[in-house]
């Protein structure tokens, strides 16, 4: 076997990198197949990121050629390796798309196609939101990102490693080191305010680049000892093991948590020249070294396979399906390495660069127009049926007020300046309606509420943010928890002004028990949940002011988008029960929660109304009428849904005086007689 030469920028082969990137390549397969055990499988992206820093600074340096020809050079290599494989893949997913996805996700496949061709999927990506939301399941080209993150890096690095080496010839790592510090004080920092575009741009992801770079230009000759290389290869590994299987989408990522498998990537490759140590030659296998040469085309195609068979099946595959599943990628991956990759990595296909440029070029603008068609084109709604088309439609459909009233200024709120309903006037009862996004699609049910009972009700909500006091929800970024407690201040100055006669809470409580966490003011006890004791703040301050206080209970949560099970439904003929939820699966989502809520009720501190009394009549619940869609989305009402759901609402009600003179005089004289 031959030995890594001493030589800065040797491009000596080495097999336990592609090793190293089948692991990664692996862990990140899992993860997205849902396989347990693999919750952090997403570092495997990470390792790739060093990985690459490593290679291409060793492409750099490693030449002495005149600049403009080492660039060229080096570009044109980017891509032959990056382009044939990308571009194939992006051609039959948008081929795939166009047969199976209903028109809302073939839009956000044409905006992917739009932006890959710009070098931008990350930013898509960002756009479309959280990585770990669940979005996946709808977006086959998602994966992107990480190539776009790449490609931008190409972009800006190599012209400034020439500079750095022009600049400071002695100072090179040193400048590289100071680069990559300040980057990863970027993604720590940004990772408690923005984590959603801390995990796809690429400024807070350069500094894992980067620490690849430092390891091919300085970390040669700094671990000389057999023992103590031995030692750090084994501790790497179990690095990588630890945080693939440790970590999971409750951890704060990319940011301090980063560090770890992306030392151990590093660590690996510093010691690891030739075979110089035990884990060098594990990861040195065929089995293992093949499917690293194949591990781009691996990355490219495997998330298209799971997206559309999860998606066309409408559920998670079985674990044979998904052995299945792994072989028929492996085998995709192995004959687009063999017959696309490869040969126009060596040259054998489109060999002069100038007519692989060109048709390069012409293949991404085709793509380009073709994502613009599926953009512009609202995804061709025509694809489905007409009674398709309108049930998607109306399940679209908002309130007229629903922008208007949701995420309003906080002095605004405070000073009673927020949206209305019902008769004004003394001696009007008052109710003030509080909550976050559920609360916004119940609003037709507030509106109609106010009227029927002849009271003011004052009706204000933000995105996300539940009407609970003293907690806040990890997952948001600390501006988002500060503009919630801005939000929740409000609200109770808003409440101690009006003395209203009930005060509505609505929130999507289904994740509210994992995601609150106390803030110091209201901590909770050891023996009851954050939710719990936030609840029990909110309603004893809330009954200082107010006569009564009612919380709505959730609505079920529904396992797919609203607009993909109506599709399926009508267009495949797939039944209803085999998409929508059993009246059983929907009470234990909110078991915990409900658990909670319930409590306070039997203790007389709060009523509650219960949409599931419409929803869930029967042993399946319901998510659509023949003529008109329930849901807006998997969690949210439409407009539709909220006035199905609106005579169980009147359990909060009932109890508020009529300031109608008859219904008045009614409820004084009491019932009566037979």
């Amino acid at each position: 076997m031959s030995t890594e030469r001493d030589l800065p920028g040797s491009l000596i082969y080495r097999p336990d990198i592609d090793g190293l990137r089948a692991i990664a390549v692996a862990a990140v397969i899992l993860f997205h197949a849902g396989v347990p055990g693999f919750h952090g499988g997403y570092v495997g992206v990470d390792i790739f990121f060093v990985i690459s820093g490593y290679l291409i600074t060793l492409l750099l340096i490693g030449s002495s050629r005149p600049l403009l020809h080492r660039l060229s050079e080096f570009y044109m290599r980017r891509c032959r390796r990056i382009l044939p494989a990308l571009l194939v893949t992006s051609l039959v997913t948008a081929a795939a798309a166009t047969a199976i996805l209903v028109p809302s996700d073939l839009v956000t496949v044409g905006k992917y196609l739009v932006f890959n061709s710009l070098l931008l999927t990350n930013v898509v990506a960002w756009r479309q939101g959280d990585y770990f939301s669940g979005s996946l399941l709808y977006s086959p080209l998602n994966h992107l990102w990480s190539i776009a993150v790449e490609e931008q890096f190409y972009l800006v690095y190599p012209i400034t490693l020439v500079i750095i080496g022009r600049c400071l010839p002695r100072r090179r790592l040193l400048a590289l080191t100071v680069l990559a510090a300040v980057s990863l004080a970027l993604c720590i920092w940004v990772s408690h305010y923005r984590p959603g575009a801390n995990y796809y741009l690429a400024p807070p992801r350069a500094w894992e680049l980067l620490l690849g770079a430092i390891v091919a230009i300085g970390g040669r000759n700094w671990i000389r000892h057999g023992i103590v290389s031995e030692a750090l290869a084994v501790a790497s590994l179990l690095s990588i093991a630890l945080s693939v299987g440790w970590y999971s989408p409750a951890v704060k990522y990319p940011g301090i948590y980063t560090i770890l498998p992306c030392l151990a990537a590093a660590a690996l490759i510093a010691v690891g020249r030739a075979g110089s140590t035990l884990v060098s030659r594990l990861l040195s296998v065929r089995p293992l070294v093949f499917t690293g040469l194949i591990s781009y085309s691996l990355y490219l195609w495997h998330l298209p396979t799971l997206v559309f068979f999860s998606y066309y099946t409408v559920r998670n595959p079985t674990p044979i399906e998904l052995v299945a599943l792994f072989a028929s990628m492996y085998v995709i991956a192995v004959v687009s390495f063999s017959t696309i990759e490869k040969p126009f990595r060596v040259g054998a296909l489109l060999g002069s660069d100038r007519s692989f440029l060109l048709s390069a070029a012409m293949i991404s603008t085709a793509l380009l127009a073709v994502g613009l068609a599926f953009w512009e084109s609202a995804g061709f709604p025509q694809r489905v049926s007409a009674q398709v088309q309108h049930l998607i439609e109306s399940s679209g459909e908002l309130h007229v007020d629903a922008v208007r009233c949701v995420n309003l200024p906080v002095d605004k709120i405070e000073s009673g300046e927020l949206c209305r309903y019902g008769p004004e006037g003394n001696g009007t009862p008052t109710v003030v309606a509080w909550g976050d996004s559920h609360a916004a699609a119940l609003l037709p049910a507030y509106e109609r509420l106010a009227q029927s009972h002849s009271l003011r009700l004052y009706f204000a909500a933000a995105g996300a943010c539940s009407p609970i006091l003293g907690a806040v929800k990890w997952t948001q970024d600390k501006l988002r928890q500060a503009s919630c407690t801005r939000f929740s201040a409000a609200m109770t100055h808003l409440i101690r002004r009006l003395s209203p006669d009930l005060v509505v809470l609505t929130g999507y409580w289904i994740q509210a028990d994992a995601e609150l966490v106390s803030q110091p003011a209201v901590a909770a006890r050891p023996d009851e949940s954050t939710f719990k004791r936030g609840l029990e703040e909110t309603v004893r301050q809330i009954r200082r002011n107010a006569r009564s206080v009612c919380v709505v209970l959730d609505v079920p949560t529904l396992k797919f988008p609203e607009y993909y099970l109506l599709a399926l439904a009508y267009q495949k003929g797939v039944r209803d029960e085999l998409l929508g939820l059993s009246r059983a699966e929907a009470m234990q989502q909110q078991r915990t929660v409900e658990g909670a809520i319930r409590t306070f009720e039997h203790q007389g501190l709060l009523m509650t109304a219960d949409p599931k009394e419409a929803l869930c009549r029967t042993d399946r619940c319901d998510f659509h009428t023949p003529e008109q869609s329930l849901y807006r989305d998997n969690n949210h009402l439409s407009v539709a849904g909220a006035e199905y759901v609106s005579s169980t609402l009147e359990a909060c009600f009932r109890d508020v005086p009529s300031s109608r003179p008859e219904q008045r005089r009614a409820a004084q004289a009491g019932p009566s007689s037979p």
